[in-house]
């Protein structure tokens, strides 16, 4: 067994949890009830497991070749393969051969298309309450990175796409991918503790207590999912309409918005809805939470205050265009980053404008705001600029490619993820290029760091370790 509980051997858990999963892949691939039967021996006296055929008299024929013959001969193109159940549409009864299942179930392990599943160590120090960690967007602001090119540790794969950052939880790392899948990771080592496939495609990161994971998938009926951290099982389970961007978890309470213009509060603890609250438009990115109020921006130009206790709308404010991407908040201001090219920053009680910098092209990623007031925003055109508290815009440096959403802050550096396949650093001292590696894929989801370690998403659905 490694380090990180990982064990490479075929042990009787792991071989009869892919045997499963092979019953289940034949069930839904041809229609038909299935169970395999099959069974561990284990003698006293020998550690390993045999296995024990299943028994051959209710097939006196030959086991398999004579249950495919005859099911060919009742014109049936694939034969029932069921042992301790029954085909939906037959009353016969096939015993699977032993050995069949065994090379079956080897070979679908070999072939890497099912993982074992494997209790994750939580720790409930660790926690995710909003879309990168923290509403000012600067939940790194302790971390360090490299100041030379790091190597790539590992590089997993989690599915066929990553829109959203991962989510580091001490010893493990979540993803939630657009083919539906939401993963455990080991931090340390990439290794898989468990996966699941979920209603539809994941384009928003989850949030955590520590204990549990609550996400949403995107679709015209979305559902949200309260998941055990340990296991990944479901605790309970909530449809709603049009859910695509980043929940807020706070005080025990879950605030979502939906594409249908409805701002919803769930209890964390098993999804009961508290309240709702009708906007009147759809949403255009997610909320954020300032002190008693939850601020919404809509398609229509108009950002709302909502009362995080009842719902009552408290106030609404015209904005001079869409808002482009997740807003943050912190030290009393909050900034919109719109489509125009602009961030504007409003004060967080009376919602009045602050100042508005123009960056020259549309922001996709969430602006950062630093402790010393400082703000680093990332446009499109790949330009990465710093406004000053009192809005003064700064050109800190072209990074010579297109860029959506990766933008992430730490102690020493701002990391940029940009489409042609780099992320690179640059120095929060004199705004120089530290170093830029070239990942092997577009990084369209800003990366996170851990203990000194950074994690990128990539597009087609990779995660790799940089230390």
């Amino acid at each position: 067994m490694r380090a990180d509980g990982f064990d490479p051997a075929l042990d009787r858990d792991r071989l009869a949890h892919v045997a499963g999963q092979v019953a289940n892949f034949y069930s839904r691939r041809y229609g038909h009830e299935l169970s395999l039967e099959w069974g561990f021996d284990r003698p006293p006296g020998n550690g390993r497991p045999t296995l024990t055929p299943a028994p051959r008299g209710v097939n006196e024929g030959g086991g398999w070749p004579a249950a495919r013959q005859a099911h060919r001969s009742r014109g049936v193109g694939h034969p029932a393969v069921v042992a301790r159940g029954r085909p939906a549409h037959r009353k016969d009864r096939w015993p699977v051969p032993a050995a069949t299942v065994l090379l079956l179930t080897v070979v679908v392990m070999g072939a890497g298309c099912l993982r074992p599943v494997r209790d994750a160590p939580v720790d409930p120090e660790y926690s995710w309450h909003t879309y990168l960690g923290s509403p000012d967007r600067n939940a790194f602001a302790d971390e360090r990175i490299p100041e030379d090119a790091p190597e790539v540790e590992w590089n997993e794969n989690t599915g066929r796409g990553l829109s959203a950052p991962p989510v580091p939880l001490g010893p493990v790392l979540v993803t939630a991918t657009t083919n539906r899948m939401v993963i455990a990771l080991s931090s340390e080592s990439g290794g898989i503790y468990w996966e699941h496939r979920k209603h539809g495609p994941f384009v928003t990161s989850p949030v955590s207590d520590g204990l549990r994971l609550y996400l949403s998938t995107s679709e015209i009926r979305a559902r949200v999912y309260g998941l055990r951290l340990v296991d990944g099982g479901e605790e309970w389970e909530k449809d709603y309409p049009g859910l695509a961007v980043p929940m807020i978890l706070s005080g025990g309470r879950l605030f979502l918005a939906t594409e249908p213009g409805l701002v919803v509060a769930l209890r964390a603890q098993d999804g009961q809805e508290l309240w709702r609250a009708p906007l009147g438009a759809p949403t255009a990115a997610a909320p954020v939470i300032t002190d008693d109020r939850l601020l919404v921006a809509t398609i229509r130009d108009t950002l709302y205050a909502v009362d995080i206790e009842d719902g009552d709308l408290l106030e609404r404010r015209p904005v001079p265009a869409r808002v482009s991407a997740t807003p943050a908040s912190g030290r009393g201001t909050v900034l919109l980053p719109l489509q125009s090219g602009h961030v504007l920053a409003l004060d967080e009680e009376s919602l009045e404008e602050r100042w508005t910098a123009y960056v020259e092209a549309p922001v996709l990623a969430a602006p950062v705001l630093a402790r010393d007031g400082q703000a680093y925003v990332l446009t499109t055109a790949g330009v990465l600029w710093s406004v000053s508290p009192e809005g003064d815009p700064v050109r800190v440096c072209d990074l010579g490619a297109a860029a959506t959403g990766a933008l992430t802050l730490t102690a020493n550096a701002v990391i940029a993820g940009l489409l042609d396949g780099r992320v690179v650093a640059i120095s929060r001292d004199d705004g120089s290029v530290l170093w830029s590696l070239e990942i092997g894929d577009s990084v369209n989801s800003p990366p996170v760091v851990q203990d000194g370690a950074i994690y990128v998403p990539l597009r087609r659905g990779r995660v790799a370790k940089l230390r």
